[in-house]
């Protein structure tokens, strides 16, 4: 008789992270929609205003750039953005065209 299944483990900080990271990108996309910008078009710049969540977006900036097809990331601190997160309202974006 075989043993039985063990389930999959979970790691919580993963899925987080995960969860973060797809907020941002569809915010990015909406963004680029709303703005008449095909999405397969090139961005100059994305700009996150993350506040605490800084270490966390930049350890996920090179997805948003092969994701949303941007030239550069940068993610700050302080300050606000043009729209918000709505998964994460305390994070915004602007893009830079």
């Amino acid at each position: 008789m075989s043993p039985w299944p063990q389930p999959p483990s979970y790691d919580e900080k993963a899925a987080s992270l995960g969860a973060l990271a797809i907020a941002v990108i569809a915010e990015a996309r909406r963004a680029k929609h709303d703005a008449r910008i095909p999405l397969s078009a090139r961005v100059k710049a994305l700009h996150v205003y993350a506040g605490e969540h800084a270490e966390l977006v930049k350890a996920f900036a090179d997805d948003l750039k092969g994701t949303l097809r941007i030239d550069e990331v940068f993610v700050h601190t302080r300050g606000e953005g043009q729209r918000k997160v709505p998964e994460f309202p305390e994070i915004s974006i602007s893009l830079e065209v």
